[in-house]
């Protein structure tokens, strides 16, 4: 039995949700046919995710001293996450608007400065084994990453291959519009166990040495693409944590950002529907 637990480090955000009709050209009008106020961000999107499989997740990161953060904190609390490793700044809570097109693809605006930088990480009690995950890298996180090597497992997701350290570790999790040179993933072959690259509705892939597993992207009619980065990093995060086989990793974080992708949400859908959507293994040719 694993007895590891998982740490998240990562954005906590509040997300005002648009969904309209088309991006309006610059000067132009839209209406939105329906809007939505929810908690979002990447570090709690995907321990929420990992939470609904009852595995043991703590969630790091921030908010503000305001409204805003008051309601996260309601939001956390009611999702089944502890505040503990939740630190207050005398600042605004961060804050997304999000405008959600027919097809499904959003578009993301920032309110708010992002201080990932600033969280303290020193006092986390991180045990040896343990599985770290961060969804968002900031190279302020670097320092933390050289002393967990070697001991626990390190999982880094997007924003990674803008890092000027030299960063390396057990699984990196990039979508395909990060990768502007593939002379940059042979490099980074040596420097992570794996590398998994999703793109979208072409699916995703695992890069592992030599090996490469590739898998389709569910067939969904999709509503809202927001969380499907964060549940298919939730699916892997799982996957590592149950050491199941680099072909399943890829099958559970599919099925995963597809069901999530079909709901109007950000955080992804409970675990109880990816686990009874494995036994149909549903996927595009």
């Amino acid at each position: 039995m694993n007895t590891a637990s998982i740490w998240v480090i990562g954005p906590i955000a509040w997300d005002t949700v648009l969904y309209v009709s088309h991006i309006p050209t610059s000067g132009r009008f839209v209406h939105a046919s329906s809007h939505q106020e929810r908690p979002g961000g990447q570090g709690f999107n995907v321990a929420s995710g990992i939470f609904s499989a009852d595995l043991p997740v703590n969630l790091v990161g921030y908010i503000g001293n305001d409204s805003v953060g008051s309601n996260l904190k309601t939001s956390i609390s009611e999702s089944g996450l502890e505040l503990k490793y939740i630190q207050t700044f005398e600042t605004a809570s961060p804050h997304v608007t999000i405008l959600v097109e027919e097809s499904g693809e959003r578009t993301m605006i920032g309110m708010e400065k992002n201080l990932l930088a600033k969280i303290s990480t020193t006092s986390l009690p991180i045990a040896s084994g343990d599985i770290v995950v961060w969804p968002f890298w900031v190279d302020a996180f670097f320092p933390m990453l050289k002393e967990l090597r070697g001991k626990c497992t390190t999982i880094i997701g997007s924003n990674s291959l803008n890092s000027t350290e030299d960063l390396s570790g057990d699984v990196l999790v990039v979508s395909n519009s990060e990768v502007n040179d593939y002379k940059l993933v042979d490099k980074l072959k040596s420097k992570f166990s794996k590398i998994i690259i999703t793109d979208g509705a072409n699916g995703s892939k695992l890069i592992q040495g030599d090996r490469e597993f590739a898998i389709a992207a569910m067939e969904i009619e999709v509503a809202d693409s927001t969380g499907a980065g964060d549940s298919f990093l939730a699916g892997v995060v799982l996957s590592q944590y149950e050491n199941r086989s680099d072909l399943d990793m890829l099958r559970v974080s599919t099925i995963w950002a597809g069901l999530t992708t079909a709901n109007q949400q950000s955080t992804p859908v409970l675990w109880e529907f990816v686990a009874q959507e494995l036994e149909k293994d549903k996927f595009t040719k």
